[in-house]
């Protein structure tokens, strides 16, 4: 009886933590200096809460990860961004997770970048030891 019990409490206190962790989580706000477009909807200039969400009910297609760092590669898996203003979730993008040596700076940046006439917005997430990329295509 003591054995169930003590293997009952170790097996919650492994199972606990993975649960807590499969939900959204908030990871601030950002202003997106730009009006961003992506085949799911368009971002206009303004400022988002940002949130960690692994694995949408409804994964849209990736965005933002059209090769534009040739180390940097998607996981169709996820992590996903999800941009929130007023509640509602504008637009969920495919993070990538950039390999530790690239320099990002801390905290959560929006950046202008033009790459070969191919204008976008680089979203960089560092906080808590964890680094997120979400790149969108400037629209129109």
């Amino acid at each position: 009886m003591k054995q169930g019990l003590l293997a009952a409490a170790a097996l919650t206190a492994l199972i606990a933590p993975l649960g807590a962790q499969t939900g959204p989580r908030e990871l601030g706000s950002i202003t997106i200096p730009q009006q961003v477009s992506t085949p799911e909807g368009t971002l206009q200039t303004g400022t988002y809460q940002l949130r960690l969400d692994p694995s949408p009910a409804q994964a849209p297609q990736p965005v933002g990860t059209s090769g534009r760092t040739e180390e940097v590669l998607p996981s169709p898996a996820g992590p996903w961004i999800a941009f929130v203003q007023n509640g509602e979730v504008k637009l969920r993008a495919m993070a990538v997770v950039p390999p530790s040596t690239m320099k990002i700076p801390n905290g959560i940046h929006a950046m202008r970048v033009r790459n070969d006439d191919d204008p976008y917005v680089r979203i960089s997430v560092k906080q808590r030891g964890q680094t997120y990329l979400v790149y969108l295509p400037v629209g129109s």
